[in-house]
């Protein structure tokens, strides 16, 4: 039965190889599994190394990575308590049709039509600050007019400042007259990837997986909201999961100086896990970044959680992460000594844990100066 598995899992890596990381944690419960049965002890250290590599891998493809998220989170869905078949419920539609579906065991988003247009429901119409990201994941099946629109609108959602149009078939990324191309074949298609937008008065930068794909001026000045659209049609459908809007922050170095410490919320692993996902690569290069430059800079890395789960389990983890952080750093080739590592759990909220916002701005990490 174990070499099944494994069978399983190494096949259906080699068939998505683009999504190292879901590899890396469908395999890590089989790693669990394995290590407890002695017959596998010998197949479970082969594959242990193996991952260890792979995610190693993972994480190099996002060496040059300069996206660092907002730091403060605006609005945030990753679909975790919405029921299929029924519309999103952090939502407002505006036009078309979209719900939510099942996908490989998830939800997701999926427009169901060339109309569908999305907008997040906010208290106050004007929520976007001068400068703000956004991020979302995208599966695309088909090629021909293939695009998901984010459109920056001003006094309301009629009223377009102008649009974004990431294309999945064609590999760019369209701006006003400017184009960015994705480098890397296959095509964008039957398979998810990362969008990721930085966005400020004067400029616009967009990504697509590891890669900045277009850096362009901005002249319309800055929108009040965003709407999310697509070119969908019957047979074609657009999924998106994984949205996150975020404001942006000070430089880094200048909050630690100011504060005594930096707040991130770009840092992010896999659920319920201390797996850091690659597109933290952004936030950890900066971090890294400083650290060379300020070598009598040391950081106490602290890692925190929402109130969901297990007060221990929370604790445990929020320590597990923090670790692995400080691994990561290590791997940019910061000393060790400069490092030391603590969990606080879910003990020191900065937001109300009653609340999906409140949950998201509470799980993060701070590199605490000493």
């Amino acid at each position: 039965m174990i070499e099944f598995k494994l069978y399983i899992c190494l096949n259906d890596y080699f068939h998505h190889s683009f999504e190292h990381r879901f590899f890396l944690s469908g395999c890590s419960n089989l790693l669990e599994r394995m290590a407890m049965n002695k017959p596998a002890a010998a197949l479970f250290a082969l594959l242990a190394s193996s991952v260890l590599v792979l995610a190693q891998d993972n994480m190099k493809t996002y060496a040059k990575y300069d996206f660092v998220p907002g730091d403060k989170i605006i609005f945030e869905d990753d679909l975790v308590n919405e029921q299929p078949d029924e519309f999103p419920s952090k939502w407002d539609l505006i036009a078309g049709q979209c719900e939510v579906r099942k996908l490989n065991g998830e939800n997701v988003i999926v427009f169901l039509d060339g109309n569908a247009s999305i907008t997040p429901l906010m208290s106050t119409p004007n929520y976007t600050p001068e400068v703000f990201t956004l991020e979302f994941d995208v599966y695309a099946k088909e090629a021909e007019y293939n695009f998901i629109i984010v459109k920056f609108h001003g006094k309301d959602t009629e009223t377009a400042m102008q649009e974004l149009m990431v294309g999945a078939g064609e590999n760019n990324v369209r701006y006003g007259g400017a184009i960015g191309t994705y480098p890397n074949e296959p095509e964008l298609l039957n398979r998810w990837y990362h969008v990721a937008i930085a966005f400020n008065v004067r400029s616009l930068k967009a990504y697509i997986n590891q890669h900045r794909v277009l850096n362009t001026p901005v002249t319309e000045g800055k929108p009040l909201g965003i709407t999310l659209s697509t070119t969908a049609y019957e047979g074609n459908e657009k999924f998106i999961k994984n949205i996150r809007l975020a404001a942006g922050g000070a430089d880094l170095y200048k909050r630690v100086m100011t504060d005594g410490k930096y707040i991130t919320r770009g840092i992010k692993f896999d659920v319920n896990k201390a797996t850091i996902k690659p597109e933290s690569m952004g936030t950890l290069n900066e971090v890294a970044k400083v650290l060379r430059e300020h070598p009598e800079l040391k950081f106490s890395i602290e890692g925190h959680t929402d109130s969901d789960g297990d007060d221990a389990a929370n604790l445990k983890l929020s320590q597990t992460r923090a670790e692995a952080v400080k691994a990561q750093l290590t791997v940019l080739g910061i000393e060790a000594a400069r490092l030391t590592c603590k969990g606080f759990g879910e003990t020191k909220p900065v937001d109300s844990n009653t609340t999906p916002i409140g949950k998201a701005n509470n799980r993060r990490v701070e590199f605490v100066k000493m």
